[in-house]
């Protein structure tokens, strides 16, 4: 089985952050609440299934530990060739629970439920021609990753992770695993 790239990277690097004090930083919880934030990640395996989702965010701290958010965003799917590629639209309410601290690394757990419009092709045998109908997915997604705060304020957040299982409510199929890492960059705005 091939591991891509973005992965193995992404898996590198939350080690490399979580056992190492680059910058310093205080051992107290997050101290954000009730703020605004904005953010932008990369998501998918291109160089082996040839997917990327690439996409912002807006999100809300309620509490220290929790934070809710929606992301926005196009998805690249490669799929088995160049006719059977597609670009569609992504949206994703989600809500994210920070877990206890492990020095730098704050981990955390993500529920999204993610809504997509998908391309499919069909063959029409009426006119005998191929068409290009937009179908909605729905999913719900649970990640788990980490996030690292590279500057004393904290205002600005590293994270990446990976999907650890995923319900297909449209149509049903329930995925769990290891897969579709991601990466991203947030900033919280005081």
């Amino acid at each position: 089985m091939k591991i891509s790239k973005l992965f193995f990277f992404s898996l590198i690097l939350t080690l490399f952050i979580s056992s190492t004090n680059l910058i310093a930083q205080d051992e107290e919880g997050l101290s954000f609440q009730q703020n605004l934030g904005l953010g932008f990640s990369l998501r998918g395996t291109p160089l082996v299934a040839g997917d990327l989702l690439l996409g912002g965010h807006i999100f809300f701290t309620v509490t220290p530990d929790i934070q809710i958010g929606s992301q926005v965003g196009f998805v690249y799917d490669g799929g088995t060739n160049i006719l059977a590629s597609a670009t569609y639209l992504v949206f994703a309410p989600y809500m994210k629970y920070y877990l206890d601290r492990i020095k730098s690394l704050t981990p955390f757990a993500m529920v999204l439920f993610n809504v997509s419009s998908v391309p499919e092709r069909r063959f029409n045998q009426i006119t005998g021609k191929e068409e290009v109908k937009t179908a909605t997915n729905t999913s719900l997604q649970i990640q788990l990753g980490g996030q690292w705060y590279p500057t004393k304020s904290r205002n600005v957040a590293v994270f990446g992770g990976i999907q650890f299982f995923q319900y297909n409510i449209d149509p049903s199929r329930i995925v769990i695993g290891l897969g579709n890492p991601f990466l991203g960059i947030e900033w919280i705005i005081d």
